[in-house]
């Protein structure tokens, strides 16, 4: 996938044998541009989030559908590479002015969500992100927090089981490939009843 105006670099492969990289060329089309990853198997539909490297100022960043994108907070370039992505809006599930006014800045739409370890409104709050994200009148979007990790993990997981209609475990893998840490129970938790209540 390649971004205009971005510079793009050929990632060094490792350990590839010379068939892998041929098969490599074929399924990325002979795209020299950002190293992809797929980060989680992917289930037969849809595919799984590839994880997106040489972005610079963006870390931990996944390319979960078409016009959507994960990730952590943006680092001292991260909003003008995602301004050269496309990105037309972005949400942080953290409250900051500081970061209201960099991504308006840059000339894209911030929306803040703030996402706690309490329940009181946790689902109503998730379910508005996973509204926005699939609204594609917002698109392409970039949610986020700080490590994209645990927050953002929660909010994709949801999406993947209610927009996508993954199963659990599906979403549950996925957040462990993105760094998901099992010491926020109270994040597994709801997103496990998330889950159960879907299928109700």
């Amino acid at each position: 996938m390649r971004f205009p105006g971005l510079n793009h670099h050929r990632p060094c492969a490792r350990l590839m044998t010379f068939s892998w990289l041929i098969v490599s060329c074929l399924v990325l089309g002979g795209t020299p541009g950002l190293a992809r990853q797929t980060v989680a198997s992917a289930p037969a539909s849809p595919r799984a989030a590839e994880g997106l490297a040489n972005l610079p100022g963006l870390t931990n960043v996944g390319h979960i559908a078409p016009g959507i994108y994960r990730g952590a907070q943006p680092g001292a370039d991260g909003y003008a590479t995602l301004k050269k992505m496309g990105i037309k809006t972005v949400i942080d599930l953290r409250t900051s002015e500081s970061e209201k006014a960099q991504v308006e800045a840059a000339g894209m739409r911030a929306i803040a969500v703030p996402i706690a370890m309490s329940r009181d409104g946790l689902k109503e709050k998730v379910d508005g992100v996973v509204a926005l994200l699939a609204d594609p009148a917002n698109q392409p979007i970039f949610v986020h927090c700080r490590h994209g990790q645990d927050r953002t993990g929660i909010v994709v997981a949801a999406y993947r089981m209610k927009v996508d209609k993954w199963s659990l475990a599906e979403a549950e893998k996925e957040m462990q490939a993105f760094g998901f840490n099992d010491i926020w129970i109270n994040f597994k938790k709801f997103i496990r009843r998330y889950g159960s209540e879907l299928k109700q």
